[in-house]
């Protein structure tokens, strides 16, 4: 959780974007059961969430993301 929350501290201080996507959240290994080495512990996803929400970091979507930075595409 401290090398994500780290990202977020620089991405605030520096007023940089910082995209976060996890992907095999509490993922085991079918024939053992032992958390695969890849997979994210989702106590961590939750400790960010909780940094993110403390702080009153605005958060938004890829999209909108976009669209505050006049890149949508789309328009």
């Amino acid at each position: 959780m401290a090398t994500v929350t780290g990202w977020i501290q620089q991405a605030v201080a520096n007023k940089m974007w910082v995209i976060i996507l996890w992907h095999r959240v509490d993922e085991t290994d079918p024939n053992t059961g032992a958390p695969n080495p890849i997979s994210v512990p989702s106590p961590v996803i939750q400790g960010v969430v909780n940094y993110i929400v403390a702080n009153g970091i605005h958060v938004v979507t890829d999209s909108e993301g976009l669209v505050i930075e006049n890149l949508d595409a789309q328009q």
